[in-house]
């Protein structure tokens, strides 16, 4: 095995390079005749994998998108693993959370702007069939005032003891 940052030969099991004392990765070299065969051997970090698919749902299904946000953020925070991985579960995850909190706000905002709008058309509506049903109320009003007045004149004492 050879040493990835300056070319010594390495031996089986060594941590450092003793050329120039860098660390060696846990990749497995395997050189035979002019073929180089690299095999990683690294343990991947599921918390990664998971930060980075539970940003993907956090954009997909926004009904669950605030917890997954939040479980994806923390899980690729806390991952060891120093891949792209993390690294875009935890920019999608954050991203996702701005986007949940901005849109929550301003659905709040022009909803409760729409709401106000509702309630004011839907009073104006009770207003003018109250004011219709009122005139025509008052209309009916007079007319048996002056079909009264025109049987029984304008003393209306005496129609209380008939």
């Amino acid at each position: 095995m050879n040493c990835s940052n300056c070319g010594a030969i390495l031996d089986e099991g060594q941590k450092f390079c003793k050329s120039c004392g860098a660390a060696v990765d846990n990749q497995n070299t395997i050189q035979t005749d002019n073929n180089v065969i690299v095999t990683d051997n690294t343990k991947s970090d599921d918390k990664a994998t998971a930060s980075l698919v539970l940003g993907i749902v956090s954009f997909v299904v926004p009904c669950v998108g605030f917890i997954t946000a939040i479980v994806g953020l923390i899980l690729g925070i806390i991952s060891k693993e120093k891949s792209g991985k993390r690294t875009a579960g935890i920019i999608l995850n954050s991203l996702a959370l701005v986007l949940i909190i901005v849109s929550t706000i301003l659905l709040f905002v022009f909803g409760v702007m729409g709401t106000k709008s509702v309630i004011e058309e839907v009073e104006d509506e009770w207003k003018n069939t109250f004011d219709e049903y009122k005139s025509e109320y008052e209309k009916e009003f007079d007319n048996a005032m002056d079909e009264y007045e025109s049987q029984y004149g304008n003393d209306y004492s005496d129609s209380y003891a008939e």
